[in-house]
């Protein structure tokens, strides 16, 4: 992330690191996606991981913390207009 305090966006993804375990009821192919999208956000590959939690979200819908996850991609991108990959 910064060296600095962490801006809102990140943590909103702290939160919903800490309060993800609500998601472990993931289909298969959504857990994929979010473990690829979070270890691609790891690597700095905003973009990659901003298309992985995309692909994750559509296999769970309902999933809203996946939504913050990608939100977070998209301000690292500082994509703020039409931001879905």
């Amino acid at each position: 992330m910064n060296d600095g305090p962490p801006s809102d966006m990140e943590a909103l993804w702290v939160l919903a690191q800490a309060r993800g375990r609500d998601e472990d009821n993931l289909p298969p192919d959504a857990k994929a996606a979010r473990d690829r999208g979070r270890s691609l956000f790891g690597e700095g590959k905003w973009q990659e991981a901003a298309e992985a939690f995309s692909e994750a979200i559509n296999a769970a819908p309902s999933a809203h913390l996946l939504l913050t996850n990608r939100a977070l991609c998209n301000q690292k991108l500082e994509r703020y207009q039409n931001p879905h990959p």
